[in-house]
């Protein structure tokens, strides 16, 4: 579509993807060039079924964009978190914006950005409150079995898996991951990989304030309560009605908390997400350390070796089984 490669910003979510599309993506002297606006990619990119999808309105949404940046001299970018999925839904359509990516964008250069996965969570379930969910973190992170409709699951964290698959659509050497640990250290080298990675030019500063304040999670379960009932959302659909000003109500309420009531409040969502966490994910970041430039475990991931347990026998009506 273009004789300049694009590049594609994927998320994941809660890797500083909004301070990036705030101080990068609108930033002239990167020389990217964004081609589409965040909703317009959900709704026409993302949001349509697979038998509603229609690849020529992205296209004639992104051809005069495209021709702008040509003349110009920009790397045409595209920058929404969303596009790695929603952890809510098990990301179950990674995959499939993955594809519509690569037909819309075959020679494209794809940056993603991963997060150490007990720092996610609770990143992550602090928005999903505040955007209207309603499960306690227990529930959020052991949902119900069945399948009518898709909901979180843990191997939405191995990153490895969604990696490997832009990998082999795009090229392993036109994929980049980057640790969110590593903005979080020194924004400016975390900002110019990025942008030089897809051809742009390197910056000379960048801004170093945060975006946004996490709630308090001392709070969280107040808002959970009038979320169920007062905050129609699509992740909180049976809800009555959606009353606007919870939001403003939750964070009063998390400026006036306690410190101490707030850390006592964080500790126990932090070791729920431990024991959720366990080692579950030793072995895909292990994986996905073969693609990352960083050593993740300096960075607080878990490489541990998968711990071997030595097997008893066991007699079993005169045959001898092993059993851990």
């Amino acid at each position: 579509m273009t004789a300049t490669a694009p590049l594609l910003h994927i998320g994941y979510m809660k890797t500083g993807s909004t301070w990036l599309q705030r101080h990068v993506a609108s930033d002239a002297a990167t020389g990217l060039g964004l081609i589409a606006e965040r909703e317009d990619l959900t709704e026409l990119l993302v949001r349509p079924t697979v038998l509603g999808y229609d690849a020529g309105v992205i296209r004639a949404l992104v051809a005069g964009p495209l021709r702008e940046c040509e003349r110009r001299g920009l790397v045409p970018f595209i920058s929404h978190e969303r596009l790695s999925g929603n952890p809510i839904s098990g990301g179950f359509d990674s995959t499939i914006v993955a594809d519509r990516l690569a037909d819309l964008f075959p020679e494209a250069r794809v940056a993603i950005v991963i997060r150490e996965q007990r720092s996610f969570l609770a990143s992550f379930y602090n928005e999903y409150v505040c955007g209207g969910g309603a499960c306690s973190l227990r529930a959020f992170l052991h949902p119900p079995p069945g399948a009518k409709l898709p909901l979180f699951t843990a191997g939405f964290l191995e990153y490895d898996r969604l990696i490997g698959y832009y990998q082999e659509r795009f090229g392993r050497d036109r994929v980049l991951v980057l640790p969110y640990e590593s903005l979080r250290r020194d924004p400016l080298a975390f900002c110019n990989r990025l942008i030089t990675f897809g051809g742009g030019r390197p910056l000379a500063a960048v801004p170093t304030e945060a975006t946004r304040r996490s709630r308090s999670w001392a709070v969280l379960g107040l808002q959970r309560g009038l979320n169920f009932a007062l905050f129609r959302d699509s992740s909180n659909p049976a809800a009555p009605v959606r009353i606007p000003n919870i939001n403003r109500v939750a964070d009063v309420a998390s400026r006036a908390t306690p410190a101490s009531v707030d850390r006592w409040a964080k500790r126990r969502a932090a070791a729920l997400i431990a024991d959720f966490v366990g080692t579950r994910y030793a072995e895909s970041n292990r994986r996905t350390q073969a693609s990352v430039e960083a050593s993740l475990g300096e960075l607080g991931y878990d490489l541990a070796p998968e711990q071997t347990v030595p097997l008893a026998p066991v007699r079993d009506a005169g045959a001898e089984v092993l059993v851990p």
